[in-house]
């Protein structure tokens, strides 16, 4: 289906959810007959109870409660919109998924033994998470995580890292070149920049940090037996 058709399915359904959204925030009057007061300070509209029809799709309803849980799904992009637009979102989602699995029943796609299967696995999930959230996560408290945190610190060996640049060119002579440039006093960023062929020259050869044996073993031996601020006096 296309993505233009699906909207014209949707969109009887969207203007339904809308309206049905509408009557539940508070209504404000204004007395003609009275003089205008001060303007009351904006306060948030009360939440909807949890069984509050907010649409209908092919006679299923779907609740304030659907929506809520709808919305724990939704992408992260939306988590920076304002909360009334995250919940249309969550509802418009609710809605189409509605549709569409109701055309896949029609067509027996819920028999397909792969779909069965997949089914079976996302109510194991929910499940586990349900599970995992009432009666492990919510038990476990910050010190506790502190806790077992300096505790498997406190297993790991300590490993001896450094932070490099380098610069990569193809023969020995255009190396022995740049060397007597450092020699002289220039910028190894910038001749970096400017002379190394491989992807880290942008970023001025820099490689990051690294431990012992992550590079090749002539360039790991020689970058370990560096100071701080030093550099290969020989090609390496």
């Amino acid at each position: 289906m296309s993505r233009s058709i699906r909207s014209l399915l949707l969109a009887p359904l969207c203007l339904a959810a809308a309206l049905s959204v509408a009557v539940i925030l508070p209504a404000s009057a204004q007395d003609t007959k009275a003089p205008a007061a001060a303007p009351a300070p904006a306060t948030e509209a009360a939440k909807p109870a949890p069984d509050t029809v907010l649409a209908t799709v092919n006679g299923v309803k779907i609740t304030e409660a659907d929506a809520e849980v709808a919305e724990t799904d939704l992408d992260p992009q939306f988590a920076k919109l304002p909360p009334e637009q995250r919940r249309a979102a969550a509802l418009s989602a609710l809605i189409e998924i509605h549709v569409i699995a109701d055309k896949a029943k029609s067509e027996g796609i819920d028999k397909d033994p792969d779909v069965q299967r997949r089914i079976a696995l996302l109510d194991l999930r929910a499940l586990h998470s349900a599970y995992i959230d009432r009666d492990i996560a919510s038990k476990i408290t910050d010190a506790e995580l502190q806790k077992r945190y300096d505790e498997e610190i406190a297993k790991t060996p300590p490993v001896n890292e450094i932070h490099a640049r380098h610069i990569l060119v193809k023969t020995k002579e255009e190396a022995e070149a740049i060397i007597k440039q450092l020699d002289k006093g220039a910028d190894f960023e910038k001749l970096a920049k400017e002379k190394s062929t491989d992807g880290a020259a942008p970023q001025g050869g820099d490689l990051g940090w690294f431990s012992p044996g992550q590079m090749v073993p002539e360039f790991d031996k020689a970058a370990f037996a560096l100071k701080v601020g030093q550099y290969t006096e020989e090609p390496v």
